[in-house]
């Protein structure tokens, strides 16, 4: 066996997941070619086996059904036989030092997704996180974090942006549906402890936006505990009628509302990248992001989009009253959204980023040749 992959979750949806199944597939592509393979492990994926095909690539994905004794057993049990391990989180970093205990020549890559790092982790994880051979950051802001509070070398820090799943980027957008200028999106999952989202924000601030455009709707997409809190929050500030909370949606489904969306908005203090934004700038919306994390790397502001601090109820109505009363400014920051995912955001340039990473120190070289 040449690699293993270990990640908290695959099959279902989110970003973390998308990247995990798109970060798979490099992977067993570079083992393959190597002579080796890949296996992945899940921890909280349903227990078994389940095979799921990526850019070109079968993967086959363990599960241990939400068990973290199980998958880690596992984990050291294939990282002594493995030559490259992949660790797709940083909750498994502190198992980097028993592993290079069992395995001393093993190669391990972690991924460092954004605030999870954003505060000084604790010791064990710190320790593990300076042991692997590099962490695969999603933005500078997260690799400044990592750095600065958690003590990781520069140098062992490689910038590895998330970007849209083979063949979206490079096909052209479907086709808008055109609203005359009113609908309003966010899509997010909406747990109760994620507080830092800004869609309370985005709610507080329609009354403002319903002055200037009395028929704006605001669409929401994504589930979880926290909805009955923003529901209230609606009914509470007089926008209710205004709201439509449409739970998690099929990608069909969820396509269409990105093409019927006018501006798109996640005004967040807590993406470390923020792969929704990608999907609206890809079907030609302008974004309206949080001027926080990794978010004013993917949006620039003015061009794709703007950036507002969190919370800032006048500033999000502004720069949705700005958009929706300016189709030519829509269609214009649109534009220059789709051409900057086709030129930073597809999967051909991650694959492209992460084989360099793969294959660029003598220590990979020398263990892609070693026997299995």
């Amino acid at each position: 066996m040449r690699a293993v992959a270990v990640f908290t979750e695959v099959l279902t949806s989110g970003g973390l997941q998308r990247v995990a199944l798109q970060a798979s597939a490099v992977l067993s592509e570079w083992a393959r070619e190597r002579g080796g393979g890949l296996l992945i492990l899940s921890m909280n994926d349903p227990v078994g086996e389940h095979r799921v095909e990526m850019a070109g690539e079968e993967l086959v994905i363990r599960g241990f059904g939400g068990s973290r004794a199980w998958v880690a057993a596992a984990m050291l049990a294939a990282g002594a036989r493995a030559h490259t391990l992949l660790l797709g989180h940083v909750a498994f970093a502190s198992l980097c030092m028993p592993l290079r205990a069992l395995r001393p020549g093993l190669r391990i890559l972690t991924y460092a997704h954004g605030s999870e790092v954003w505060f000084r982790r604790p010791l064990g994880s710190r320790l593990g996180l300076r042991a692997a051979d590099a962490i695969l950051s999603v933005s500078d802001y997260t690799s400044g974090q990592l750095a600065t509070l958690n003590g990781v070398s520069p140098d062992r820090i490689q910038l590895v942006p998330n970007a849209l799943p083979p063949g979206v980027a490079d096909d052209p957008p479907s086709a808008r549906a055109g609203t005359a200028g009113r609908v309003l999106l966010s899509v997010s999952r909406l747990w109760a402890e994620e507080e830092g989202k800004g869609i309370d924000t985005v709610i507080r601030a329609l009354p403002r936006i319903l002055e200037g455009v009395p028929g704006a709707e605001y669409w929401i997409v994504g589930k979880g505990d926290g909805r009955p809190v923003l529901e209230a929050l609606a009914r509470e500030v007089g926008v209710e009628r205004s709201v439509r909370f449409l739970g998690r949606l099929p990608d069909e489904e969820l396509e269409a509302c990105y093409r019927s969306a006018d501006v798109f908005l996640l005004p967040s203090n807590q993406e470390g990248f923020g792969i929704v934004y990608l999907e609206a700038m890809q079907q030609g919306v302008p974004v309206i992001a949080g001027n926080h994390g990794g978010a004013p790397e993917v949006v620039l502001e003015g061009v794709t989009g703007f950036l507002v601090d969190h919370g800032d109820e006048a500033a999000i109505a502004d720069r949705v009253l700005r958009l929706l009363g300016d189709p030519s400014l829509r269609a214009r920051m649109g534009e220059a959204g789709r051409a900057r995912v086709r030129e930073h955001y597809t999967h051909r340039r991650f694959r492209q980023r992460l084989l360099e990473i793969l294959t660029a120190t003598p220590a990979v070289a020398t263990l892609a040749t070693a026997s299995g």
